[in-house]
C-alpha cells in the first residue's frame, strides 16, 4: 500500500513538473513568436518606409532634372540685369551659372504666398536672394530649408500681419512648428531689389542666417565658409564694428549690434547690396566678407 502511495505521489509530482515546464516552454515560445512578429512587422514597415522615401527622392530628382531642362525666361534675365547688382557684375558665363542655380533652387524649395498672391517674379527674387551669398560654393545646397512663406506685410512674433500690435519683423528663419521654413515680408522682399538706394536686402539677410545656422550654431561665425585661422580675425572686426555702431559712429544698421548673428546677417546684406560703399566706409570689414564669401577670384 505504501509503495502504491509513493508511486502515485511520484507520478503526480512528475506530472506537475512536466506541466510547469511545458507552460514555461509555451510561454517562451509565444514570447519568441511575439518578438519575431514584431521584428517582421518592423522590417516590413522599415522596408515600406524606405521604398516610399526612395520613390519620393526619385520623384524630386526627376522634377529637378525637368526644371533644369527648361529655357530660362528672357523676362527673368531682364529682371536680374536691371535689379540684381550681383548678377549684373558677373561675366556672361557666370551669369548662365547663376541662372542655373536659380532654377535648381526653385526646383528644390517650395515658395508659397500666405494670404497674398505671388508671381513668378517674386519667386525669382527669393531664389536670387538664396543664390547670391553661396554662389562661390558650388556644392552648396540649403539642406535646412524646405519652404519659403511670403507674407503680405511685416509681421509680429505671433506671425500676425493684421494685428494692432507692433509688426516690425521683415523676415525670419522658422523654428518649432515652422522648422525648415523661412518667412519673408513680400513688400520688403520687393523693396530689397527694386530700391537701389537702401542697403537693406531682407532675403540675403535671412539666407545669411541659414548659412550661419548650417554648422549647428547660430552665432555669427559661418564656420563652413571660414577657415579656422580666420575666425579670431573675423570676431575682432565684428567686435570693433559693433562698438562703433553702439557709439553712433557707423552707417551700418544699428540692428547689427543686437548680437553676433544679427551682425553677420546685416553686414552680409550691406556687402551684396552696396559693396563699394561698404568698401569705402569699412575696408577691413569688406575684406573679411570678401574672404568669407570668396568674391575675390
Amino acid at each position: 500500500m505504501k509503495a502504491e502511495q509513493k508511486s502515485t505521489a511520484f507520478s503526480f509530482l512528475t506530472a506537475l513538473i512536466l506541466t510547469v515546464v511545458t507552460a514555461f516552454m509555451v510561454d517562451a515560445l509565444f514570447d519568441n513568436l511575439h518578438n519575431v512578429l514584431i521584428w517582421l512587422i518592423s522590417l516590413s514597415t522599415g522596408t515600406a518606409m524606405g521604398v516610399l522615401l526612395y520613390r519620393s527622392m526619385m520623384k524630386k530628382t526627376r522634377h529637378i532634372e525637368l526644371e533644369l531642362k527648361k529655357v530660362f525666361p528672357e523676362k527673368w534675365r531682364t529682371l536680374l540685369q536691371n535689379h540684381v547688382l550681383f548678377y549684373q557684375k558677373l561675366p556672361e558665363m557666370e551669369q548662365k551659372q547663376f541662372e542655373e542655380d536659380v532654377r535648381l533652387f526653385l526646383a528644390s524649395v517650395k515658395i508659397s504666398g500666405v494670404e497674398t498672391q505671388i508671381t513668378d517674379d517674386d519667386k525669382l527674387l527669393v531664389a536670387a536672394s538664396a543664390v547670391i551669398p553661396v554662389f562661390r560654393f558650388r556644392e552648396w545646397n540649403y539642406q535646412n530649408l524646405d519652404e519659403v512663406l511670403l507674407y503680405p506685410d511685416n509681421f509680429n512674433e505671433k506671425y500676425e500681419t493684421a494685428s494692432a500690435q507692433k509688426r516690425n519683423i521683415l523676415g525670419m528663419v522658422g523654428n518649432g512648428v515652422l522648422d525648415r521654413k523661412m518667412i519673408l515680408s513680400l513688400p520688403a522682399l520687393r523693396q530689397s531689389f527694386y530700391n537701389p538706394v537702401s542697403p537693406v536686402n531682407v532675403g540675403v539677410h535671412e539666407f545669411s542666417h541659414l548659412i550661419d545656422k548650417s554648422d549647428g550654431a547660430t552665432d555669427g561665425i559661418p564656420r563652413l565658409f571660414l577657415d579656422e585661422q580666420y575666425i579670431l580675425p573675423w570676431l575682432d572686426v565684428l567686435h570693433k564694428e559693433t562698438r562703433k555702431i553702439r557709439q553712433g559712429e557707423s552707417d551700418i544698421n544699428p540692428y547689427a549690434a543686437v548680437n553676433q548673428q544679427e551682425f553677420f546677417a546685416v553686414v552680409s546684406e550691406y556687402f551684396f547690396k552696396k559693396p563699394e560703399l561698404l568698401k569705402d566706409h569699412h575696408p577691413e570689414l569688406y575684406e573679411m566678407l570678401c574672404l568669407i564669401f570668396r568674391t575675390k577670384q
